[in-house]
């Protein structure tokens, strides 16, 4: 539909400026002549609002292709102007409609919309109405077009629906990434959905305020009065709507009213009736699917309320043969609820009724189960009901016990038919329409629990030959669906069937002769009768490993005896053993002789071993089948369920357990497998592809990219203290292969997530060999940590885990090593060898890594510069340990350290300037209450300091005029002893050192 041209466009604009104001006064003219009519009426009404439409709305409109029409004038345009009368009730929209009808002396109706009584979206009336007098609003100037006012009659909650979609919907913005859109794709489908919900309750609200109100108005719902004046609609929409409201009543009250109806013939008629309107009208088949489900509930109700229940169930039934397939599987349920209802609670259908048992099971034998799954369970559990009833009769009417058993001997007889009618009735279900394994396992289930009454041995013999002969009858059938039947079933029928051979002689042997037959010449159910030959009561885990074993070994001697006849006696067997072990235990259990039983399977039967791939409590073995076929050449099928796997991001770490099994490994498959991974937070995953990722660079030496990536995203694991012993091989692995920008992407994930004092340990193990080959990416990495620490909020929970003694103590509990010396020589010779490669470092950026380093490692300073200076003896690298030692705040280290610097520095004057002034800048900051502890520990520095004979005077002369000062600040606490102190160490250094003893 093409759009007006832009000065057309524009023409319609001024065309509706001028017009504007006669559009609002005509909104006001009608929105109070609708009060009138409404109050006039006797309805009540939330509100009446008016409204006309903006300049910017029609604009869109006619720029709208799918919105625009072809118009000569914007007069012609419907909702310019308009009025929304908002009621309470939806029932009540074509009252007020027909009140706007007869107002025939203001409004003449040019169009009137129809009303769409539905359940699930917005209701309302449309009606367009021109004013016969148009002088009211054009007093002034009278212009010759007739302009219309669309009114809108609808209910409070379809107005809040409709508002509520204008804006969230409507209007909402047009967002531009994908991700956006989808949200709000996800967001219209949710609120859809939400008052699709509660316009259904509206309907429900309605139904029952109109019956309330007819009990208000003296109106019987169920009267001989009401169910006349139904009969005489001749209208299927007035039917639905009257039979609606009947449907409601039954269902919230039952019959309760004096007179006696037949509602089940007033059913059958209205189906009748309605059924000939259908046929003069095909505009009505909605409503006449509406009928049947009103008369659906209320058969039902009046079986559950044992109000003509056998009538109410005959004419369900009945209506099972509908053609339309709606109709015939809404009466399928009620039917089936309807059953089991009666049944559960032991109202009509009673234990001791045998006569409506058997009524019960004739009408299950005729119901035409046409409905997968839900229908067919549904009918399976009913028929199980039958049978356990049928069971209970049995001991409850057993002649030889009770009196009352001889009186109703004759009826309980019955009770073999109703059992053979419900049995045949679950056979059915196999029959071609039904492949669902949960029903057939629910059918077989109920076989085996009720097919022999559990007192058999004490009925009488009368009782057992009737049981007999009825066992027999039910094997007839049996035998077609026997190979669908889980093995552990057909080995509890046989226990059961033996009971009676035990009981019925001979001749009863002789007529069981096919099922021996068939059970005998059965392998898988042999196999599957031999593994299971014991039960062990001991669940302990050394029985269930035991029994694991017995299984498996039995399962491989007739693993080359697989075929498609008896594949499923294994999986039987698996799935036994995979919920048995789920259930007692199986994390204590390495299936080891499983496993070795799958890959037999895998080698020998590469092709049915693909049915074992599609089988969930398969799972833990999906690897070893997977290499078994691998063996084959069949290889290229197991590749291909790998494919199909990953493409569905289903089983991932089977996978990688597969693939880390073959020796040519695919790059293209191990780069599936990472992108579906992505999103996994599984430890297991991720580590085991990790493992795969270094089994193909090994390989192929290839998949670099992807290992890069696959570091990142497990940096993004919450538990990730196992990566410190897994990157530094893997990224050890890649060393020669990484440029700088690799390492960057690399450490620069460990430096940006919160848990920053764990992620700090995978690089300490590389940082040597980073900062020998790549000094510069080891300074950014080096500086990005600095800022790091430097930018933190000293409140936060980051900057406590960053803390000092708090990384110590939690990094002496991780894996990385047991010695935090060892791991600080680490760091350091790192750091020394960055400084060293790279000259143009700062004496600032010194300071910055000077205070990092003894920030971490302040207790063990010492410690780590002493093994340094030992390991590299005349090779250290001198100004980068003299701006550590001279830091005011490690004092206690400085002396130690000063003392291996002495005995092995060269006796150069410079590096011993170097050393003295650093030895100063470690003992300016005034420490009075250390006084004794400083003299101490300087003592020994001066006696190595004189032993350099060449520089003696001039370097006890500047130690000295360091020390004296610092000896001066303690005079007010211990003059005595650093008098004392300052004689001793000075007195007989020099002559100069003699002079300033006058001044102690």
């Amino acid at each position: 539909m093409s759009t007006p041209p832009p000065e057309q466009i524009e023409a319609y604009i001024q065309e509706y400026k001028q017009l504007e104001q006669s559009y609002k006064q005509l909104s006001k003219v009608v929105r109070k002549e609708l009060k009138k009519t409404l109050k006039e009426s006797g309805v009540k009404y939330l509100k009446v609002q008016r409204r006309i439409k903006t300049v910017d709305s029609l604009r869109k409109k006619l720029e709208d292709p799918n919105k625009s029409t072809p118009i000569h004038s914007v007069t012609e345009l419907s909702d310019l102007a308009g009025c929304r009368i908002i009621l309470y009730h939806d029932y009540e929209i074509d009252f007020i409609a027909q009140k706007i009808n007869g107002a025939e002396n203001f409004f003449n109706i040019h169009d009137r919309g129809e009303l769409k009584h539905s359940r699930e979206s917005y209701n309302a009336l449309h009606i367009e109405v021109f004013l016969k007098d148009q002088n009211i609003i054009f007093k002034d100037t009278p212009i010759k077009q007739k302009i219309k006012c669309e009114i809108q009659i609808t209910t409070a909650l379809y107005h809040l629906w409709a508002e509520s979609a204008h804006d969230m919907i409507y209007k909402a913005p047009k967002y531009e990434t994908k991700q956006d859109q989808q949200y709000q794709r996800q967001f219209e489908e949710w609120f859809r959905n939400e008052a699709r919900n509660n316009m259904r309750k509206q309907f429900e609200i309605d139904k029952t305020s109109m019956v309330w109100r007819r009990f208000q108005n003296g109106i019987k719902i169920i009267s001989n009065k009401n169910i006349q004046k139904i009969e005489k609609l001749k209208s299927n929409k007035d039917i639905s709507f009257e039979v609606d409201l009947l449907s409601q009543y039954v269902r919230i009250f039952g019959n309760r009213d004096p007179e006696k109806i037949d509602l089940v013939s007033f059913i059958q008629r209205i189906i009748r009736q309605s059924n000939q309107n259908l046929s003069n009208s095909h505009d009505e088949e909605k409503y006449l699917k509406s009928i049947y489900k009103s008369c659906i509930h209320i058969l039902r109700e009046l079986a559950n309320r044992n109000i003509q229940p056998e009538a109410a169930l005959d004419e369900l039934l009945n209506i099972t043969r509908n053609e339309n397939q709606e109709i015939k599987w809404e009466a399928e349920d009620s039917l089936l609820s309807a059953i089991e209802y009666a049944t559960e609670h032991n109202g009509y259908f009673n234990v001791i009724h045998i006569g409506k048992q058997a009524y019960l099971s004739q009408k299950l034998a005729e119901l035409p189960v046409t409905r997968p799954t839900d229908n067919m369970t549904m009918f399976a559990k009913v028929c199980g009901r039958l049978l356990s009833v049928s069971s209970k009769n049995i001991e409850t009417t057993n002649p030889e016990r009770t009196e009352r058993g001889r009186q109703l001997l004759p009826a309980s007889l019955d009770i073999i038919e109703i059992r053979t009618k419900a049995i045949q009735s679950l056979f059915r279900m196999f029959d071609g329409n039904t492949s669902s394994e949960v029903v057939q396992n629910y059918i077989v289930g109920i076989l085996c629990e009720h097919l022999i009454p559990s007192k058999i041995s004490s009925l009488s013999m009368e009782w057992k030959k009737a049981i007999a002969e009825n066992i027999i009858t039910v094997l007839d059938f049996y035998y077609e669906v026997i190979e669908k039947v889980e093995c552990h079933v057909m080995l509890s029928i046989e226990k059961n069937i033996n009971i009676i051979k035990e009981c019925y002689g001979k001749e009863f042997i002789a007529s069981m002769k096919k099922l021996d037959s068939y059970l005998a010449n059965n392998i898988g159910y042999q196999i599957y009768k031999t593994c299971f030959k014991t039960e062990l009561a001991d669940h302990s885990v050394k029985a269930l490993k035991i029994e694991e074993e017995v299984i498996s070994q039995e399962l491989t001697q007739h693993a080359r005896t697989l075929n498609s006849n008896n594949l499923e006696v294994y999986l039987d067997v698996i799935r036994y053993m995979s919920h048995r072990y789920s259930r007692d235990g199986n994390q204590f259990l390495d299936y080891k002789y499983t496993f070795h039983f799958m890959k037999l399977i895998g080698s020998h039967q590469p092709i049915l071993a693909q049915h074992f791939l599609a089988e969930k409590c398969v799972e833990p073995f999906y690897a070893a089948i997977l290499s078994g076929i691998y063996d084959t050449k069949y290889k290229n099928n197991a590749n291909e369920t790998v494919s199909q796997w990953i493409s569905r991001g289903a089983h991932l770490n089977q996978c990688i357990e597969y693939l880390s099994q073959i020796k040519n490994l695919d790059i293209k498959t191990v780069t599936k497998i990472y992108e579906r991974s992505k999103n996994t937070k599984e430890e297991k995953v991720s580590l085991n592809l990790l493992q795969l990722i270094i089994k193909l660079y090994k390989d192929h030496k290839t998949g670099k990219n992807i290992a890069i990536s696959c570091i990142q995203q497990l940096s993004l694991i919450k538990h990730h203290y196992w990566m410190s012993m897994n990157h530094p091989k893997l990224i050890t692995l890649f060393f020669d292969d990484l440029e700088d920008s690799d390492w960057l992407n690399i450490f620069e994930c460990f430096i940006a997530v919160p848990d920053f004092q764990r992620t700090l340990s995978p690089g300490f193990a590389i940082l040597s060999l980073l900062a020998q080959k790549h000094p510069k990416i080891f300074i950014k990495l080096f500086k990005a940590r600095i800022d790091y620490s430097n930018n933190l909020d000293p409140s936060s929970d980051l900057y406590q885990d960053y803390e000092p003694v708090s990384f110590r103590n939690n990094y002496r509990n991780t894996p990385i090593s047991e010695n935090i010396d060892v791991l600080a020589s680490e760091y350091f010779l790192a750091l020394e060898q960055a400084i060293l490669e790279d000259s143009k470092i700062s004496s600032q950026d010194m300071n910055r890594y000077r205070d990092l380093f003894i920030n971490i490692f302040a207790q063990d300073v010492g410690v780590v510069l002493i093994d340094y200076i030992k390991s590299r003896e005349e090779k250290a690298h001198l100004p980068f340990i003299l701006s550590v030692i001279q830091n005011p705040g490690y004092f206690r280290t400085s002396h130690n350290v000063a003392k291996e610097l002495l005995q092995r520095i060269p006796e150069r004057k410079t590096d011993q300037r170097k050393l003295i002034k650093a030895l100063l800048g470690s003992i300016t900051t005034p420490v009075a209450y250390e006084i004794n502890t400083l003299a101490e520990m300087y003592k020994e520095v001066i006696e190595e300091i004189q032993k350099w004979q060449e520089h003696k005077n001039e370097t006890v002369q500047e130690f000295a005029k360091a020390y004296i000062p610092l000896l001066r600040e303690g005079l007010a606490y211990e003059e005595r002893n650093a008098n004392k102190m300052a004689y001793g160490l000075f007195g007989k250094l020099s002559d100069e050192m003699n002079q300033r003893k006058r001044h102690f």
